[in-house]
Formats: structure tokens, sequence, C-alpha cells
């Protein structure tokens, strides 16, 4: 009878020790993943090929790779946990015997898949067991890369693989990677695919209605991507939303916009371009509850301000609007609110002289019942942006007027109110509003000479961000009025001249003693001011919002255009 050399019973007894410890760590291991609902379990190299269909392979040769990358078996998954801690009593022996035929390095390559950025096992699991409970970092291998429609990365788990699979279902029924090589659509939850599905069809069903044309599946596929899709992703980059919402991808949140965009479409009757979308979006950080939905009328309703008392707290609009202010204009969408029960169509020169230098688009919006009476206001403002060149939206809301100007005020950069608002509506939308107000005159003046009201107030720095914009932007000159009510006023101009001398902006000073309302009357007429421009609404000392007394004697005085900044 054979005997067992000196020590290799001692050692051997030391090894299958070796594999008790680390199955009980394994077996913890499963009961902890039970009880938090996450899978410890390697993945099975059969399923992820039949799930994510191979395109085909090449051998690499013997390369070192990195221990943490191996996430499954090609027969062995259920035998080994995800960090390859051994799961079976009865391979107590095969485990001990490697363990003592030398050091894992000493020992020939063990024989993987790669598919993606992770490997399987083909032959070497107890190796790699071995090698992970000595903490190693990397093992040789003989690699052949096996190559599918969506790779494979080495954190991906079953839903993640399910996931995958559903993606190569929607490249395969659409051909995306073949129209748009590159492109990548990976989501994060499951039936999201179906979703897109629709969403082209959805896209395909408009363009084959306005064009009357038939679209053939490659051609609805490339111009989804290339007209929806594309355009909507951009704006999410740009916007850096997804640092908001970390473990989601750009599809993800490009299927909840089209969402939101389609209802707001169908509730509200306005096509919201992709970068307006977006930046409603960035309104909604992560919070506590997922599960409340959100509407569109409650997005618009929490974008206005002081509608919720828990809110946060706004940030300055010119803080918002500072991108465009260098990179675009700043005034894109402009709203003109109709009243259905009012004859419009007086004093609409300075807003539609706004919206051609801007080149920006007017959103008209009757308010009020349905009626042929109506109508006419807004043909009225049809046939005046038609006469201009501007480009024209129109929707029709019956509703308070106040709470429906004050909610759609927030899909646009300027509110426009003409002469036939009534001052207590004016006032009232001046203060709540969350975007600035041009309150309208009969005059039909173009904006020539603009007189900036400032007093050195948090909401004046806003006018003065517009002011300076204008300055810039416009050929036209700019007076800058400051009355020095108390003597700590007496230098507020110095911070306006400041700042319009940064901008290479010239503009005449005018101060005086006294109050702001008188001075800034005076001045307008003098100096022939076409618009007066100052800050709006501000926060009293308990914290609700005011409307300053200047903005309201201006209100009353009516003989120049206003544009009172939030």
């Amino acid at each position: 009878m054979t005997q067992p050399m000196p020590g290799m019973g001692n050692a051997m007894s030391e090894a299958k020790n070796e594999f008790h410890h680390a199955r009980m760590r394994g077996s913890l291991a499963a009961v902890s993943a039970r009880l938090n609902g996450k899978s410890i379990a390697l993945l099975s190299f059969d399923d992820v090929a039949n799930k994510l269909k191979i395109t085909g392979q090449a051998t690499r040769g013997i390369e070192t790779i990195p221990l943490e990358a191996i996430v499954g078996s090609v027969g062995r998954y259920n035998d080994f946990t995800r960090t390859f801690l051994p799961r079976l009593k009865s391979d107590a022996d095969r485990w001990a015997s490697v363990r003592l035929a030398g050091s894992v390095t000493s020992l020939p390559p063990i024989d993987v898949y790669k598919v993606g950025d992770a490997y399987f096992v083909l032959d070497g699991n107890h190796r790699v067991s071995i090698a992970m409970q000595r903490n190693l970092a990397f093992i040789d291998a003989y690699v052949v890369e096996v190559r599918t429609k969506v790779p494979l990365a080495p954190d991906d788990d079953l839903d993640d693989l399910i996931i995958k699979a559903e993606y190569v279902g929607f490249l395969e029924r659409t051909r995306l990677d073949q129209l748009r090589p590159g492109a990548d659509l990976l989501v994060s939850a499951p039936g999201q695919y179906e979703t897109l599905e629709n969403l082209i069809e959805v896209h395909r069903f408009f363009i084959e209605m306005e064009q009357l044309i038939e679209l053939t599946d490659a051609e609805a596929v490339a111009r989804w991507y290339d007209e929806a899709y594309l355009p909507m992703v951009t704006a999410v980059r740009e916007q850096g939303i997804l640092r908001y919402f970390p473990g989601r991808t750009e599809t993800d949140f490009y299927v909840w916009l089209a969402k939101h965009q389609a209802h707001l479409r169908n509730e509200l009757g306005l096509e919201l371009e992709p970068d307006v979308v977006v930046k409603l979006a960035t309104q909604f950080k992560p919070r506590p509850n997922r599960r409340k939905k959100r509407s569109p009328r409650r997005i618009l309703k929490v974008l206005t301000s002081g509608i919720s008392k828990r809110s946060e707290p706004e940030p300055r609009w010119s803080q918002e609007k500072m991108l465009d202010r260098y990179s675009h204009a700043l005034f894109v969408d402009i709203l003109m609110p109709l009243l259905a029960t009012a004859v419009s169509g007086h004093g609409w020169a300075p807003a539609i002289n706004l919206a051609s230098r801007e080149q920006a688009r007017v959103l008209g919006l009757v308010v009020g019942p349905e009626s042929a009476a109506a109508d006419q206001p807004a043909n009225l403002l049809q046939q005046a942006c038609q006469a201009a060149g501007v480009a024209l939206q129109q929707a029709r809301e019956n509703g308070a007027v106040v709470e429906t100007i004050c909610r759609r005020a927030a899909l646009a950069d300027l509110v426009v109110l003409d002469a036939t608002f009534d001052r207590s509506q004016v006032l009232e939308i001046a203060q709540r509003s969350p975007r600035p107000i041009m309150v309208l005159n009969n005059t039909e003046t173009e904006i020539n000479r603009v007189l900036l009201a400032y007093d050195g107030s948090p909401k004046a720095h806003e006018a003065l961000f517009v002011a300076a914009y204008l300055a810039e932007q416009w050929p036209g000159e700019l007076v800058v009025a400051t009355a020095q009510e108390s003597r700590r006023q007496r230098d507020v101009a110095d911070f306006a001249r400041r700042y319009l001398e940064m901008h290479e902006v010239n503009a005449l000073f005018v101060q005086a003693p006294g109050k702001a309302a008188p001075l800034i009357m005076e001045t307008a007429v003098n100096q022939h001011c076409d618009l007066v421009l100052l800050g709006g609404s501000g926060s009293g000392a308990k914290g609700r919002s005011r409307l300053g007394a200047t903005v309201a004697q201006l209100v009353d005085w009516g003989e120049r255009p206003l544009l009172i900044c939030p």
C-alpha cells in the first residue's frame, strides 16, 4: 500500500479546511443575497450567447486578464458564486487537489470566452476560485473573443442580461445598428424597447400624414433617430441632466422626455423643442417618493413660482439664461396671451419688433371660452406676425386667466400683456410669473431707446442683465435712471456703470434725489425712451412674494411699454 508523503495528509486537511471555510462564506453570501434581493449567481455562457446573438469569434491567444472581469462559466455556473466561492460540498476533494497542485501562476492558463469586457470560464473554474481566495488581481488565460450584437460589461447581472436581450431583439427588428453604426440605445430597465418601437411608429405616422409619403421601415427608423431621438439626446448631454440620475442612460431619459413631450403637446397644444423639454426636466431632481406620477400640468405648476410653499427656492432667472445670453438668443419663445372676450390688435408693435430682432417664435394663447368672437384676436395676431415675418404657434385654453398664463409662462422666455388686460390682472401676473413680463400700451412704436430703472436691488440686477444684452445685440441706445431715495442709495449706479463697462456698453446715466417712479416717468419722456426696463417682484420680510410700489405706479401711468424682470 502506497504511503502518503510526510506532511501530505496535513496539507490536504488544511486545503479542505480552506475549502469548507470558503464554502461557508458562499452560503452566507447566498443568504444575504436572498434578503437584499441581489443575485450572486454566475452567468451562463450559453444563456448569454443565445440572448445576445453571436455574430463571430476570434482566437486571441494567451493574455493576462483581470479576475474581477470573470462573470460566468460555460458549464459550472451553478457550482460557484459570482466571486467564485464554492457552493457544492462534494467539490471538496477536487478543490483541495488543485489547491495543492502548486501556485496558481505555476498551473496551466485557464480557458475563457471573452464577451465584450466580460469573461466566461471554459476550463479552470477551480483555479479561478483559488486565485480569488488568495486575492490575486490577474490570471493567465487562453482567450477566445466572442462577438455579439450587444456587448457585456463585467458588472452586468441577470437583469442586465434580460435588458440586453431585449436590446438585441430591438436591433434585429429595426436594424438600427446597421442604419446608424455606433448608436448606443442601451436602457437600464426592462420593457423600454417596446416603447421605443411605438415612438418610431408615431414619428412615422406624422411624417407620412404631413408629407403625404410612405416610408419604408428603414427610412422610418433612420428619420426617427435623426429627427426625434438625436436632438433630444443632444439636449440631454448639453444640459448635463444625467448627473441628477446616476445609473440611468440617455435612452432612459429620452423615453421619459418623449412621453412628457407628447402629453404637453396633446394637453397644451404646444409643440415643444427638445431643449425646452429638457430644461423642464432639469427642474425635477430625484425625490424620495418616485412612485408619484408627474402630470404635464403638475410640471407647469411646479415651475410656476409661488405656487408650492414647500418648493425649493427658485434660482435667479439670469443664471438660468446665462448660457442662452452668450450662445443663442435671450428670448426664443414669446408667450402672447389673448383674451377671448376682448378685441386685441393694437399696441403689439414693440413685442413683434422684439420677436423679429430675436428671431423668436410667438406662442399665441387665447384664454377663455371658444366662440366666434374669440377667433378675432387670434386672426389679428396671425396677420401681425405674418407681416413681420415672425413664426407663430397658436393654442387655446379655457381657464382662469391669471392661473393659466402663469402656468404657461414656464414654457416661454417672455410674457407679453397687451392693453386688454386690466390693472389687477397685470399686477398679479407680474407678481407670480417666473418669466419677464412685457406690458404694452396702445402705441405702435418700435424699440430703439431703452430706459433701465436701476436701484441696486437683486431684481434690478436681473433688469441690468437684460439691458446689457439688448444694448449689445440691438442697434439701440440705453439710458440708466437711478433715484437717490436715501443716503445709502447714492452710489448704487456705480455697480451698473462697472457692469456695463465690462460688457463694453455705453449708457447715459441720469441720477436725481427723490422717489423712483416720478424720475423714471420724467426721464422716459425727456429722453424719448420707447421701453422702460426694471425689476419686478421680490420677497417681503416673511418670504412672501410682493410687487414693488414703483412697478404698480408705472403700470398705472401707462405712457410707455414696460419690461418687468422676475
